[in-house]
């Protein structure tokens, strides 16, 4: 049970993936109406934004902020001076993708727009520097790297899914 929580919080952009899928997946079978692909858009985004991003960004800050030495010892790296300016950017990322998850589409794509960049610098940034990692927990490692780069293009699928529901009921109403 030990090694399950460490990889857990150690692996956090694809433990908060596994949940939000994990999560999604619930809610569409407790819907015993058939969902329309708009909703079902709609779900899933709710759920990738509120756990990929906004969970997963307030667990690296709340990192950064109490053990910056060993958030980046993990990395093989030396601790950051900036260890409290990361946490903080990271908060504030965080913020903003649990108000963009239940608020319109026009702060959802502000939270989108800004979770991809971080989440893709995030990836390659590891890709480049963990090296350390990577020998010791190849499968799990490379797997949080995918699940670092794969979720922005979740993000943007959905939005896009669920965004023509609303052009499309903004045009029926006019």
């Amino acid at each position: 049970m030990d090694t399950f929580i460490n990889h857990f919080f150690a692996y956090i952009s694809l433990s908060m993936l596994c949940v939000a899928i994990i999560l999604s997946a619930i809610s569409f079978t407790a819907h015993r109406k058939h969902l329309t692909m708009q909703e079902a858009a709609h779900i899933g985004l709710l759920y990738l934004l509120l756990f990929c991003s906004g969970i997963g960004f307030l667990w690296d800050a709340l990192f950064y902020a109490t053990l910056p030495g060993a958030s980046t010892g993990l990395q093989g790296l030396f601790a950051l001076p900036m260890s409290w300016q990361i946490s903080g950017a990271y908060s504030a990322i965080a913020l903003t993708c649990l108000i963009g998850a239940f608020s319109n589409h026009y702060f959802r794509l502000a939270s989108i727009i800004l979770s991809t960049a971080v989440m893709w610098s995030q990836g390659i940034a590891d890709c480049y520097f963990n090296h350390a990692t990577i020998l010791a927990q190849p499968l799990l490692t490379y797997l949080n790297i995918t699940a670092a780069l794969l979720t922005p293009f979740l993000l943007i699928a959905l939005y896009l899914v669920s965004h023509k529901h609303k052009q499309a009921t903004a045009a029926a109403h006019a």
